[in-house]
């Protein structure tokens, strides 16, 4: 957004404006204010990860003479329970054993903070550097949605550092072998462009996909018709579409913090009905049943599913927990493609409908702190449109019963 009207709007006033353009130009400022703050947090969130490396090894070194300095030891909270038992008045001892187990306990592996490390290099140096153009190496020119032989086919480096997809893969196929995955791969660095989630869409439907999981998502959107377009394109060829609501605890139904994609035209209306919009829950059946940084809205998230602490894959073969509204829609996802793979007669509108009327509804008030009201509340079933949490043994049930009515139809 910054790139493409940095030169449209820049030391402009909303006066200046045309009407017609006064959205984006909302949309400008937005972006380059938060732009601005991210830039200034980088340094931060490396001094963190260079912090947590440091009071790890701290925490290690009294650890290690007891394995006579062998570098090769392989922490694990069973290895330190087995040393704590061994001395348990040695309270210096016991007292790093407690501070590299939680450590161990929330994923910071050695490994880990590297990539954390990677990660704040690649923001400042691409992803948060507007000068820097990934489409001139891919050989593409996004604006033009006719030039499709652009891209790069090698996908397996630096996994420490995009291992999205590894995770949300993970939460799909874990327990469901009817369910075979098609990775299409369509950011590189900083936010998708719509270009990329409209040809990966078109290619998923041609090539056989029931069910299409979008666990992304970004506050702008330059080629919105594009996508649009390929919406429709699934829906005409049966295709469900499943995306995230995001992780930034705003109410979607604000045109400020709307999250792309989605299936509203310009007057709010919804011009498909094989989109879906997923929140994020948690394990907790009380006031804090709403995964706290998920985005909600009674308009355009339809459902919610698990979001927090999800077990799942990670590359080179590890696994750990992980949290985000990308789980929730890969949950959601796995249920309609288990309901597709044992229903194969239903259509992707109905996998939906199922999928929406079939959750479990909760009406007591959440947690929705403001600003102005930190106590602040809302019922759950306020923050969707179908105000349920996805579950997967009451969507077969009510799969069952109309798949059995639309045979009858057919007979």
């Amino acid at each position: 957004m910054v790139k493409a009207y940095d030169s449209v709007f820049i030391d402009k006033e909303m006066n200046d404006i045309a009407l017609k353009d006064s959205l984006n130009f909302i949309k400008y400022n937005y972006s380059k204010s938060k732009l601005s703050r991210k830039i200034k947090s980088v340094p931060e969130e490396i001094e963190y990860a260079n912090n947590v490396s440091k009071w790890k090894n701290e925490a290690k070194e009294p650890i290690i003479k007891y394995f006579n300095y062998s570098n090769d030891i392989k922490f694990s909270t069973e290895v330190l329970d087995n040393l704590k038992t061994l001395h348990p008045k040695d309270s210096v001892l016991n007292k790093n054993i407690r501070i590299l187990s939680g450590f161990i306990a929330n994923g910071y592996t050695d490994e880990y903070l590297e990539s954390l490390k990677k990660n704040a290099a690649e923001l400042l140096q691409k992803q948060l550097n507007i000068e820097y153009n990934e489409r001139e190496f891919l050989g593409d020119n996004p604006n033009d949605i006719n030039d499709i032989n652009y891209g790069y086919g090698k996908v397996n480096n630096n996994v420490d550092i995009y291992s999205h997809g590894t995770i949300v893969t993970g939460v799909i196929l874990k327990g469901t072998p009817e369910i075979k995955i098609m990775p299409l791969n369509i950011i590189g660095h900083g936010s998708s462009y719509d270009k990329d989630i409209a040809i990966a869409i078109r290619y998923a439907v041609d090539n056989g996909a029931k069910v299409i999981n979008m666990s992304f998502g970004k506050m702008n959107s330059l080629h919105k018709e594009w996508v649009d377009d390929a919406i429709k394109y699934a829906e005409k060829n049966n295709v469900i579409i499943i995306s995230a609501a995001g992780n930034y605890c705003k109410n979607t139904d604000s045109l400020i913090d709307f999250l792309y994609p989605d299936d509203r035209d310009s007057n709010e209306n919804e011009f498909a009905s094989n989109f879906m919009k997923v929140g994020g829950s948690t394990r907790f059946p009380n006031e804090n049943l709403k995964y706290n940084y998920s985005n909600y809205g009674a308009m355009n998230v339809d459902v919610f599913a698990p979001a927090e602490e999800i077990y799942t894959t990670f590359p080179d073969n590890s696994y750990r927990f992980d949290t985000g509204t990308s789980l929730a829609s890969a949950v959601t996802s796995k249920v309609a493609a288990l309901l597709f793979s044992y229903y194969p007669n239903l259509t992707a509108t109905e996998v939906k409908q199922i999928i929406m009327d079939s959750g479990i509804e909760y009406t007591f008030p959440v947690k929705m702190p403001t600003k102005e009201n930190k106590n602040s509340t809302l019922p759950f079933n306020k923050l969707s449109k179908s105000g349920k949490i996805v579950n997967a043994y009451n969507a077969l049930i009510m799969a069952d019963s109309i798949s059995k009515r639309n045979k009858r139809k057919q007979d």
